[in-house]
């Protein structure tokens, strides 16, 4: 009998792999859809391990520079905290790519943004450049298996090394910008447990699939061929009758979650179409139709010097939206206010103008998911 392939797993899969198993192999040699968020963040990172050309950091808005500041001024507070210092580190490195072999026939392998250790201590960092929500660094997997991939992948860090994982998100409130977790070699060790767990399952799942909500959004694998189960999981609102519009509680669990697995299989056939169209592919009765030319202003500066001809500064200022995030963002920078005080102090400051509405409730998926012992939170 030939030998099974090894299992890779990846960090920002782990989730996904977890509550599908099957969708590993589903998977294989399918390629990587990369999104115009995808190329910011690749091109924000590399400007962050001094990668990028002189070209790409001309081309910088004046938004991604100042992200790009939190991200730096952050990162040396990090290094204040766990190092007492930003300088003598025995070793660190940008955009590491590490391999380690957690057991036979099981590898994991992955980027990490940043790491920097020194004697018994380690620093890994994950800058995210999105603005919706993520999991803290307590309770991410993701950051979790960056810590064992360090611990295994870094010759002389093995079971020795206390390791302080980090996300720093820019594009979030003030108060939630960065969290941190430490992981001590035994909370390591046991990661590594239940990564090998990940792999056991994948290893014995064979086709199986189980669609859901959380291991579907990124399935390279959804509405495919490879995987009809999640299809068939859409075609279930097909049925629905107006009977069903109000069902027992129970009967509308099972149906949000079809909703959601319906919205990415919809996304995924239209994205595809396009793609199909744009490379001259025919589909009866649908054309790809030019986007709209959309005009921005990327300097406020050079907006007024040019406008103050025209208008006075009262007509300007009343057409300017501000929020209160990059508001409240500004003033911290500028005060050095800490992630805990910023709210506080700029409601105090901001009171005279600031307005509160509450907005409608949105619905949100409650039940547990899979969780992963974490660290500690710093």
């Amino acid at each position: 009998m030939p030998p099974m392939k090894p299992i890779r797993l990846s960090p920002s899969n782990l989730e996904r792999y977890a509550l599908c198993p099957g969708a590993y192999w589903l998977e294989q040699d399918l390629p990587y859809q990369q999104s115009a968020a995808g190329d910011e963040g690749k091109l924000l990172h590399a400007v962050l391990a001094s990668m990028a050309s002189e070209e790409q950091k001309a081309g910088l808005t004046r938004n991604q520079k100042h992200d790009l500041d939190i991200c730096v001024r952050e990162a040396r507070a990090l290094h204040e905290q766990v190092f007492g210092t930003v300088s003598g580190l025995d070793g660190w490195l940008h955009e590491a790519r590490l391999v380690a072999t957690l057991e036979e026939g099981v590898l994991l392998s992955g980027s990490i943004d940043y790491y920097a250790f020194r004697g018994d201590r380690a620093l890994i960092i994950d800058w995210k450049f999105g603005r919706g929500e993520l999991t803290e660094a307590a309770r991410n997997p993701q950051t979790r298996a960056y810590a064992v991939l360090l611990d295994a992948g870094v010759d002389g860090l093995r079971g020795k090394t206390s390791i302080t994982c980090a996300l720093i998100q820019p594009r979030v409130a003030v108060d939630e910008r960065v969290t941190a977790t430490v992981y001590e070699p035994a909370d390591i060790e046991q990661a590594r447990a239940e990564l090998l767990d990940i792999a056991a399952g994948i290893r014995f799942a064979g086709d199986q699939r189980a669609p859901g909500a959380s291991q579907c959004r990124y399935c390279k694998a959804l509405g495919t061929e490879r995987c009809p189960a999640s299809a068939d999981t859409a075609r279930q609102l097909a049925p629905l009758t107006l009977g069903d519009v109000m069902p027992t509680p129970d009967r509308l669990a099972q149906v949000l979650d079809v909703c959601t697995v319906a919205e990415h299989v919809i996304q995924r056939y239209q994205d595809y179409a396009k793609e199909f169209l744009a490379a001259g592919g025919v589909i009866p009765g649908y054309a790809l139709v030019p986007g709209n030319t959309v005009r921005r202003l990327r300097d406020t500066d050079a907006a007024w010097k040019a406008a103050q001809e025209v208008l006075s500064p009262e007509e300007f200022m009343g057409d300017c939206s501000v929020t209160v995030g990059k508001l409240e963002a500004l003033m911290a920078d500028k005060r050095g206010w800490t992630k805990k005080e910023a709210r506080a102090n700029f409601d105090s400051i901001m009171e005279p103008a600031i307005t509160r509405e509450e907005n409608a409730p949105s619905l949100k998926r409650v039940e547990k998911q899979l969780t992963l012992m974490g660290g500690q939170p710093r």
